[in-house]
């Protein structure tokens, strides 16, 4: 799992912060597309955010 980030974006996902929550079982990785729950997906955006995702109803 790559946990790298740009060099701007480094103090807002710091691993220690992270770690525990992937190790927890509480973190998810998806795709753009995804069901997020019945009648929504996950819709990726590039604005000044690179790849936010948003719920998409559908």
């Amino acid at each position: 799992m790559g946990y790298e980030t740009k060099s701007g974006k480094k103090a807002s996902f710091l691993k220690e912060n992270i770690l525990p929550i992937s190790e927890s079982g509480q973190l998810k990785h998806t795709t753009d597309g995804a069901e997020l729950f019945p009648g929504f997906k996950v819709k990726f955006v590039h604005g000044h955010t690179g790849a936010m995702m948003i719920p998409h109803q559908v």
